[in-house]
């Protein structure tokens, strides 16, 4: 019976540690995604400032 209940025990803390583990992972995906999309913001930011410079001259 105590086996059981160890076993049983085990199991719960390898869901908990795996759904732990997979919020951390799609956290980090999301953040990276965000960092990413803002860096082409700015580098299309930048390419039409400099287009518009261009233009002047």
């Amino acid at each position: 019976m105590r086996a059981f209940l160890f076993q049983g025990a085990a199991m719960s803390e390898m869901f908990y540690l795996l759904f732990i583990g997979n919020a951390v992972v799609l956290c980090g995906a999301a953040a990276l995604g965000a960092y990413l999309m803002s860096r082409g913001d700015e580098a299309q930011a930048r390419a039409e400032a400099e287009a518009r410079r261009n233009e002047r001259c």
